[in-house]
């Protein structure tokens, strides 16, 4: 509708109805066939992609959405020849204990089901939860017990936050510093709402203190320099208050010791929150992330020093709000927090030396044991790993191509095969997840998809929601139409399902028609041809042809040169009348509107909307000369044993567990019954025919022509 208004439209006299008609909302059904289509295009052209990428590495966590179901996360990380890329393999909801037993069987289901390798992953990085970790019946241990060559890792930004867990005084700090800030947000709403216009009135630079989560990252970091920045208000607000408790809150606050404990956490979590920031985002390995902590532990090793020496260049808050009061509590953290980040890491399988040499290949040493290491982890040839190592770090061009490189990634995708070997062993590390962020923002993603307004959407809904809103693959329309192409000559494809498929294609194909979409794909045709080196050329004006003088008194009659076709010309002779047939033969094929069985198909199916429609079955049952009056009663008897069966625990999610059900009561609705076999042995495609009529010609060929009489043989090598 908005196509064609846009073509009638010869000025802007009809923008109004043009931006009426697009805020008409779709309806669900055809919304939720537009979400399947695309979701399975996407998945399908990813796992096309990860069957033939090698290696590859996984990423598994678990969470709970709003309706309390467990919901278990995996997302794969591979290379597909051309560049890393990390998407989301399956969204697997848990039933009863989240066990590793349990999750281990999903996942292995999941590798079947797909006709994945278990064999072909090299990492698996996860939360670090029992259930996944542990030593004889985590998950990881039961994946080794199949894979034993895969390498397993507690996600290192996990592991970042664990290092900074707090005991002892400073954590006594932390808990009253909770205790004050629920004392004033969670006491009362008369008491937050009053507070929030007193801090209003001050003219502060924040309106409001902010709660601790233990489960997000950055909680702890920023609650403390809020609380740091509204103290004063909320000195004056405690003393202001009638509350039970608040001369116990001002106590606390007005000691100088806790205000300092307060303003060293401030800053510590300041520095440790910047870290996290540094090792969260996609698109980053484990080399990526091991960078980043050996740099913060450089840096802890300066704050140490900062920090004994009484300077405080890093401890801004401590030197202001705090008066400089370094206590023994404080330099026990930062000693106790270095020993953390120094120890917790050194459980990874891949050593140091073969990480440094994926960041730089040019300060590997090979005295050490690094071609050893190399050899233990990927079986290569340890002579061709000297050989070749010397050769690059000779090579002034390859050290150019590493400064000049945007990436590391970059930098090995581009590496010649003259380094092969090395080659093979950075892009196996560089496929390594470094950590699960990608599970944690796909799962918050996935809670405000799921919110307590839509808590009862479906799990195969709810993933394909995901996999779009998360995926970096872009369907297109010759994609979709190949995968409608492929589903439709499917043998266990039904007549109903076909409709929906045809209504999503149709839907999809109709977005297509766009202004947008036809700039970007003149975009993309331009860069193809500066990639190319194809410069784009006008057609030169032919010299118009002169008559001969022979024929100077005749009239003669010439073809008419071809027209010079411009954009606009492309735009409006090629790519609108492309899309405009496209629709008008899948309306004209597929329309529900004009094929009354179809309907009636869609209507005898529990998972469509207009499950049991009268209207839509009856022009059905006409055709096929089944009693109207006959039906129309079983209709109404039907929905009432549907009602009950369903207050009894059983429903029914298909046309053929509908089937099932009517079965044993065919004698008391004879025309249902039959309406329903007819609805499930209507034929969607012949492609059963062609596929025989294939066969035919590979038996009765040329050289097998001459056959008097050829059926029987035929027939038996057909069958």
């Amino acid at each position: 509708m908005v196509a064609v208004l846009q073509e009638l439209a010869t000025d802007k006299s009809m923008d109004r109805i043009v931006a009426s008609v697009k805020q008409v909302p779709l309806s669900a059904s055809t919304t939720a066939r537009r979400v399947h289509v695309l979701a399975e295009d996407v998945q399908r052209l990813v796992l096309d992609e990860v069957k033939k990428a090698e290696p590859i590495s996984v990423a598994i966590d678990e969470s709970t959405d709003t309706t309390d179901i467990s919901q278990l996360s995996v997302f794969v990380r591979y290379f597909d020849g051309k560049d890393f890329k990390e998407e989301l393999l399956a969204l697997i909801p848990l039933e009863g204990n989240t066990t590793g037993e349990m999750i281990f069987e999903k996942v292995e289901e999941l590798f079947k089901k797909h006709g994945l390798l278990l064999q072909k992953v090299n990492l698996i990085v996860t939360d670090g939860a029992p259930a996944m970790v542990g030593k004889n019946r985590g998950m990881v241990s039961r994946f080794k017990n199949v894979a034993p060559k895969t390498n397993a890792l507690h996600c290192l930004i996990h592991q970042s936050v664990l290092c900074a867990k707090l005991s002892g005084d400073l954590k006594d700090v932390m808990d009253k510093t909770m205790k004050i800030i629920n004392f004033i947000r969670g006491n009362s709403s008369t008491q937050h709402r009053l507070f929030r216009k007193f801090v209003l009135e001050s003219d502060a630079t924040h309106d409001d203190l902010l709660l601790h989560n233990d489960v997000s990252w950055l909680s702890k970091g920023k609650a403390l320099e809020r609380f740091i920045e509204l103290r004063d208000q909320v000195v004056e607000f405690v003393k202001q208050s009638k509350s039970k408790g608040a001369a116990d809150y001002l106590c606390i606050m007005q000691d100088k010791t806790y205000m300092s404990n307060v303003a060293f956490l401030a800053d510590i979590f300041s520095h440790l929150n910047a870290h996290n920031l540094q090792l969260q985002g996609k698109e980053k390995s484990v080399v990526n992330l091991v960078e980043r902590l050996d740099a913060f532990r450089r840096k802890l090793d300066l704050f140490n020093t900062d920090l004994i020496s009484g300077k405080l260049l890093h401890f801004n808050t401590l030197k202001t709000v705090g008066e400089s009061n370094v206590t023994r509590n404080m330099k026990q953290f930062m000693t106790q927090l270095r020993e953390n980040f120094s120890t917790r890491f050194d459980d990874f399988a891949i050593t140091r030396d073969v990480l440094e040499f994926v960041r730089d290949p040019f300060s590997i040493s090979l005295v050490g044991e690094f071609s050893a290491n190399a050899k233990k982890l990927l079986q290569l040839d340890e002579a061709a790993i000297q050989i070749q190592l010397i050769d690059m770090q000779a090579s002034s061009e390859m050290q150019a191509a590493l400064r000049g490189a945007e990436s590391l990634s970059t930098f090995w995708v581009s590496c010649p095969q003259d380094y092969g070997t090395l080659k093979t062993l950075a892009m196996y590390v560089l496929t390594m997840f470094g950590s699960t962020y990608t599970c944690e923002s796909g799962f918050s993603k996935m809670n405000s998809i799921k919110t307590n307004e839509r808590n009862r959407l479906s799990h195969q809904s709810l993933e394909d929601c995901l996999r779009i809103s998360l995926t970096a693959v872009k369907p297109d329309i010759k994609r979709t139409t190949k995968f409608m192409s492929d589903q439709l000559q499917s043998a266990t494809f039904d007549l109903e399902a076909a409709d929906d498929l045809a209504q999503s294609v149709t839907t999809a194909i109709s977005e297509k028609r766009t202004e947008d979409k036809w700039r970007e794909i003149r975009n993309e045709a331009e860069s193809l041809c500066v990639k190319a080196g194809i410069a784009p050329q006008t057609q030169r004006e032919r010299r118009r042809a002169q008559t001969s003088r022979y024929l100077e008194g005749f009239i003669v009659e010439a073809p008419l040169e071809r027209a010079r076709l411009e954009t606009d010309d492309l735009r409006t002779h090629s790519f609108y009348p492309v899309i405009d047939r496209l629709l008008m033969e899948m309306k004209c094929r597929f329309s529900t509107e004009t094929n009354k069985v179809l309907r009636g198909v869609s209507a005898l199916s529990p998972k469509h909307t207009s499950f049991l429609n009268k209207k839509m079955i009856l022009p059905m049952a006409r055709h096929y000369g089944i009693s109207v009056e006959n039906l129309s009663a079983e209709l109404y008897q039907v929905r009432r044993l549907l009602q009950r069966k369903e207050e009894q625990g059983h429903t029914i999610t298909s046309t053929k567990e509908f089937l099932s059900l009517m079965r044993p009561y065919r004698d008391a609705f004879i025309d249902l019954y039959k309406l329903i076999c007819i609805s499930l042995t209507l034929p969607v495609t012949s492609v059963s025919c062609e596929c025989s009529f294939s066969c035919l010609r590979r038996l009765k060929n040329y050289l097998r022509n001459t056959s008097e009489d050829s059926r029987p043989v035929i027939w038996h090598c057909w069958l």
